[in-house]
């Protein structure tokens, strides 16, 4: 029979030996051995501190990013909160892409070594950024001359989107450890065109369209990788083009044929200013699971004289248990009108070579009126698009700044407004207005840098 103290002894003699076996892998850098000899003392319910904490920094120094968090916040949790453990915490939320849990841990460092790791760190903003680009659109060059009043001539008009130019500028501030807030503006020129047709003649003003967008976030840290993010974005839109008001309709009678010809309609041309005032308000909740994030969102929004809602769900998968490979997928309910449609978002991203970072996208489905990223993208052009693809650039010349270089294509629907004749009531005639689909892409290329402090 083996008495309580014998246990006890084979018990202490597996820590001890654990202990010295685990310290001379640790002293020597040898990170994988010191892997496989701590997994399997763990299964064997050999456990304390310390051999969670070198499992954690073994994992760190092999780039297993999310593995090095499991054993660290472990330690951490269980009261050991040295500088060293808690920076290793700090690199490894980092570079996990978890940056709210990141800033939470970084705070919790010396003042000695935040100034170290962040030389530049400032009470006003952690980070500033700036981008700006191009639309090249080639829906005048394919649409410019369809015949959108029809065979009638009674009336027809389209709004024709040419190139456009952004510029947006943003940072972010850290005002508590747990509190991330995002500032932006976005400032567009979208050159467009009016075109009215009547009596197979064609009125065409060429005008700009400007916008000014607010943008603001918060990313509150509510626990160990759970976010939420509640955000408003405000759209302010003007411009001024030309408006038809019917007026009168002028004809014929041919007694000969029994019919009506040689009718001619009028219009009045006016040009109106119009302002709109639009926004989105959003919220998300996202919650880390290991190699695992998931979301929830929503957003509520008015844009062009009409409401929307938004309900999603998206996750980020990183096979690698490193953000240099990541998946990511989401899918949203976009209801507008009564109307409801399916959007799905599918990226996928990595580390391709050193500091030069890549991404590519596609989303499918009927976006208008639509929101992306918790509300920091706004589609309100009131054309669709139906699908667009792309892919994205960052190169990180150091830590402290980064340049980005986005392509993107969207594939979008119109429609233009027609009248026909369908006949004579008491000597006027009698119409029908139409709408009919017409189709064209925008290419946009974007460039832009950040810098981190």
């Amino acid at each position: 029979m083996i008495s309580f103290s014998e246990v006890r002894s084979q018990s202490d003699s597996a820590l001890n030996n654990a202990e010295k076996i685990s310290y001379d892998l640790f002293s020597k850098g040898k990170w994988n051995e010191l892997i496989s000899f701590s997994e399997n003392a763990l299964k064997k319910n050999i456990d304390f501190i310390f051999l969670g904490v070198r499992l954690g920094i073994a994992y760190y120094e092999t780039e297993k990013y999310f593995d090095a968090i499991v054993h660290l916040k472990k330690a951490f949790d269980l009261g050991y909160e040295t500088p060293s453990a808690i920076e290793y915490l700090y690199y490894s939320y980092l570079q996990a892409g978890r940056q709210e849990d990141a800033d939470f841990y970084f705070y919790r460092l010396p003042k000695n070594k935040r100034d170290r790791i962040k030389p530049q760190d400032n009470s006003f903003m952690n980070k500033f950024y700036a981008d700006g680009g191009f639309g090249f659109s080639n829906d005048k060059s394919k649409n410019e001359n369809t015949d959108i009043d029809g065979s009638d001539n009674i009336y027809g008009e389209q709004l024709i989107n040419k190139n456009y130019f952004f510029i947006s500028l943003g940072f972010k501030q850290l005002p508590l450890r747990w509190l991330n807030l995002t500032y932006n503006y976005n400032y567009l020129d979208l050159k467009k065109a009016k075109v009215i047709k009547y009596n197979d003649v064609s009125i065409t003003d060429d005008y700009k369209q400007q916008q000014q967008q607010f943008y603001l976030k918060f990313d509150i840290r509510a626990g160990d990788g759970f976010v939420i993010s509640p955000s408003g974005h405000y759209v302010f839109v003007k411009d001024k083009t030309i408006y038809a008001d019917y007026d009168s309709a002028t004809f014929s009678y041919n007694a000969q044929t029994m019919s009506y010809d040689s009718l001619k309609y009028y219009y009045s041309i006016l040009q109106r200013e119009n302002i709109q005032d639009d926004y989105v308000i959003s919220l998300s909740l996202s919650k880390q699971f290991y190699i695992y994030k998931t979301a929830l969102h929503g957003s509520y929004s008015f844009l062009n004289g009409s409401n929307q809602t938004q309900l999603g769900a998206n996750m980020t998968f990183y096979p690698k248990k490193k953000n240099t490979l990541y998946t990511f997928s989401d899918i949203t309910l976009h209801s507008q009108n009564d109307v409801t449609n399916l959007i799905f978002f599918q990226s996928a991203g990595g580390k391709l070579y050193k500091d030069l970072w890549g991404e590519v996208f596609a989303a499918f489905g009927r976006m208008n009126n639509y929101n992306e990223q918790n509300g920091a993208l706004v589609f309100n052009n009131p054309d669709v698009t139906v699908f667009k693809f792309g892919a994205e650039f960052n190169y990180y010349f150091s830590k402290n700044i980064s340049a980005s270089l986005v392509y993107v294509n969207q594939q979008r629907e119109k429609k233009y407004l027609t009248y026909s004749l369908s006949g004579f009531s008491n000597n006027l005639p009698v119409t029908y207005p139409e709408l009919v689909d017409l189709k064209y892409s925008v290419n946009t290329i974007l460039g832009g840098f950040k810098i981190y402090f």
